[in-house]
């Protein structure tokens, strides 16, 4: 399946923001939808205001992930210890994005640009991660068919 990365501008109060945008899309369309990003200071906002995240059991990936789904179950069971581990690397490799599942498509984005070398690079560590979680969305397609 074809990787495609985009560089998204937007306009902001102190200037253009520009974030880019790993993108892998899929066949099969799955209801998962699905929000992992780091744990901080706005992850703690949203659970102050009421948004859920999911566990998974593993203290280390718990402490260090916020994970928001609409079939937590699912998610929860499919999140194995590789796919885990992978998530565990992209931090050591200071990822600073978010990873997201939704209408079949699987997407990296992190604020950046296409002239940094050591971006591109960790853009490309995301690569795995994203296939595997590719690959979560077509289990939950075939499970919503029966």
């Amino acid at each position: 399946m074809a990787i495609l990365i985009q560089l998204l501008m937007f306009a902001a109060i102190a200037g253009v923001v520009l974030w880019l945008v790993v993108l892998q899309g899929r066949k099969a369309r799955a209801n998962l939808q699905a929000l992992a990003q780091r744990q901080g200071f706005t992850t703690r906002i949203m659970e102050f205001f009421g948004t859920k995240e999911i566990t998974v059991g593993d203290a280390a990936f718990d402490a260090a992930w916020f994970v928001q789904t609409n079939q937590p179950e699912f998610l929860a069971a499919a999140l194995v210890p590789e796919i885990r581990a992978r998530g565990m690397a992209a931090l050591a490799a200071r990822a600073k994005g978010s990873f997201s599942l939704k209408d079949g498509a699987v997407r990296y984005a992190e604020q950046g640009t296409l002239a940094s070398a050591v971006q591109l690079a960790r853009l490309e560590q995301q690569v795995p991660l994203l296939h595997y979680l590719a690959d979560l969305t077509d289990v939950a397609a075939a499970a919503e068919r029966g």
